[in-house]
């Protein structure tokens, strides 16, 4: 073997030899390597080594150790990727691995002290005077370790204060930013307003109507479904006069439109109107103008006759809640010859109800009559002989026969009548007939139905001629009936048991109370049996019975809805005949079975919907029943 292809042994790598190696013998490869010995007592052989006369030290090509190597002679081991000088240099090396250890205990140390800050990396001055103060880099930290406590301070300090400065920093360009904005929104504001103020005026212009310089607003509410396109289209146009409630009127100069949910509507917007109900918010500006010399008229004309209906009303209540006069359970029948005037009362917002009569006499008295409240009815009349009460109540009928309406909690409707001696009242009343008895029905002089004066009357003779059992004298009396008040007792509907029939039923049994002139309150039992349909445009089959007694009323109820609960209707189609027989063949699977309504597929992958002619599997199905019933159904289901 040549000199110049002589190989070192890498300890730890094993060996490389050259090509003209390879074909080295078995035995010749099996020879011991050379051990590596320690180059000193304190120095760790994984720190540096002796190999044969090669002294390897572990440390980083750049390092300052490896500089002061490279300085003394040392050359880079590709192999052993490792920095050697030769054996005769250990005096050297020896001091310069121990500096270099003790220089790493030194770094160990400190970072063991724990005086950890963290630089970001734009703070280039205080990196380096971090470092001019010997810090220490942590590069799993990314934080520097401090060697002492006043370094630590004086660089906290310096962080401090540059943090602080970026804190005002920011704090001024956010106020700056703030008051930019601040402009851009006076400048809009002021924009529009200036735009708002053109608007009213352009409008006032329009109307020919003289400002007052004032402004108002006005709140109006719906609930009504839409969206916002159609509320808009809904709102008052601008430019349009409106009247407020207190007789101010303006011109809507501004408007503006927007949807409160129920969630809202119960707590943030709520209105007495709506309650807790999801609505539309109408909001207007007005620019207030002066009145008209007709409208002042008007307003005039309105004030007398609200001042008027509070008169009626506070006499009225006063009188009933006087303690003055004999008072009777039973009322007097007073004949029209004998009566001056009358004053009625009838209120409620929903039904109407009697709220009692004054009668002015002849005489001078005044004669209080009051049906009394449901369910009793309990009759208490008054009479008064004289005093303040009656003094007003002569004032007020001798101003002419009129009606007025009163709103306190509810609408009270008041109509004073005025009677003439010797001529009929402004309202006549049939009382001809006086015969209270009701037995079994008396169809003689069926052909002289009374007319009646009133929607009372009328209504009296619409139902009593569906009546069981009532003789002309009280259909006679019914006629001059005065008051009216009907309430739902009893109530029976079935849809969702007949949705394949595409049919239903309602039975109700209603109270009909009719007052007559007298102050006498006959009653009615009326039963509605309506059966409607999907493919009529009203009910199919709707009919009335009333009845005297109330125990026959019941009865006819409840054995109406016994007859719907045993025999429901059969799905039918109005153009074939009621002799049809029923067609289940096989491309119907059966009512029973849930089915669209226009193909027959008894699956539905989104879910079955109802349209308004049938049952629908999906949305095609659903449109093509929007305005008539399905294929399927018109073909299958039919009687």
């Amino acid at each position: 073997m040549r000199e110049t292809d002589h190989v070192e042994v890498n300890p730890c790598k094993g060996s490389t030899a050259p090509e003209s190696e390879t074909a080295m013998s078995k035995s010749d490869t099996n020879e011991p390597k050379p051990k590596a010995k320690p180059i000193g007592e304190t120095i760790s052989t994984d720190r540096a080594w002796q190999i044969g006369r090669r002294i390897y030290v572990h440390c980083a090509y750049e390092s300052k150790l490896g500089a002061q190597l490279r300085e003394i002679g040392a050359n880079w081991d590709r192999e052993q990727r490792r920095l050697w000088v030769g054996s005769g240099k250990r005096d050297k090396v020896i001091p310069l691995v121990q500096a270099a250890d003790a220089r790493v205990q030194a770094v160990e140390d400190i970072k063991k002290q724990g005086r950890w800050v963290r630089v970001p990396y734009e703070a280039t001055e205080i990196r380096a005077e971090v470092k001019k103060l010997d810090g220490v880099f942590d590069g799993d930290r990314k934080a520097w370790a401090m060697p002492d406590e006043a370094s630590f301070t004086a660089i906290k300090d310096l962080l401090t204060q540059r943090q602080e400065r970026i804190d005002a920093e920011q704090r001024a360009a956010e106020e700056k930013r703030q008051k930019q904005r601040q402009a851009e929104r006076e400048a809009e504001r002021a924009h529009a307003e200036a735009q708002r103020a053109d608007r009213r005026e352009r409008l006032l212009a329009e109307s020919s109507r003289i400002p007052t310089g004032e402004s108002a607003e006005h709140r109006v509410i719906s609930t009504r479904v839409m969206n916002k396109a159609i509320a808009w289209s809904e709102a008052l146009p601008l430019g349009k006069l409106v009247e407020l409630d207190d007789g101010r009127r303006g011109i809507v100069v501004d408007r503006k439109v927007w949807f409160t949910g129920s969630e809202f509507a119960s707590s943030v917007c709520w209105h007495a109107e709506t309650h807790d109900e999801a609505h539309w918010d109408f909001a207007y500006t007005l620019a207030l103008v002066e009145p008209t010399e007709q409208e002042n008229a008007d307003d005039a004309e309105r004030a007398t006759t609200l001042a008027d209906a509070a008169a009626l009303h506070q006499l009225v209540d006063e009188v009933a809640r006087s303690d003055q006069g004999q008072l009777s359970g039973e009322f007097s029948t007073i004949p029209d010859q004998q009566r001056a005037g009358e004053i009625r009362c009838t209120y409620g917002t929903v039904g109407r109800h009697n709220g009692g009569r004054l009668i002015l006499t002849t005489a001078g008295d005044l004669v209080y009559q009051h049906p009394g409240y449901y369910d009793d009815y309990q009759r208490t009349q008054r009479t008064l002989n004289g005093g303040d009460l009656v003094d007003r109540a002569r004032a007020l009928i001798e101003r002419g026969p009129r009606t007025r309406v009163h709103i306190d909690q509810m609408y009270y409707d008041y109509e004073v009548i005025v009677t003439t001696p010797g001529a009929e009242p402004e309202t006549s009343r049939d009382t001809a007939a006086t015969d209270d008895s009701v037995g079994p029905a008396d169809t003689s002089g069926a052909d002289q139905v009374p007319e009646a004066a009133s929607a009372a009357g009328r209504a009296a003779l619409e139902l009593v001629a569906n009546a069981l059992g009532a003789e002309k004298g009280l259909v006679a009396r019914l006629a001059t009936a005065v008051d009216h008040n009907k309430d739902t007792i009893e109530e029976f509907s079935d849809e969702d048991r007949f949705l394949s029939a595409r049919r239903g039923v309602e039975v109700t049994l209603v109270r009909h109370d009719f007052m007559l002139p007298d102050g006498q309150v006959i009653t009615l039992w009326a039963v509605d049996d309506a059966e409607w349909e999907v493919y009529e445009d009203a009910d199919a089959d709707s009919t009335t019975t009333v009845y005297l007694d109330e125990d026959e009323g019941r009865a006819r109820w409840r054995g109406q809805v016994a007859e719907h609960q045993d025999n429901p209707p059969r799905a039918h189609h109005p153009e074939f005949d009621e002799d049809d027989e029923f067609s289940e063949d096989d491309d119907c699977p059966g009512l029973d079975v849930p089915h669209c309504d226009q193909c027959g597929t008894t699956t539905a992958a989104g879910g079955w919907m109802a349209a308004s002619l049938g049952r629908a599997c999906d949305i095609d199905c659903y449109d093509a029943m929007a305005d008539a019933p399905g294929d399927h159904a018109i073909q299958h289901h039919r009687r």
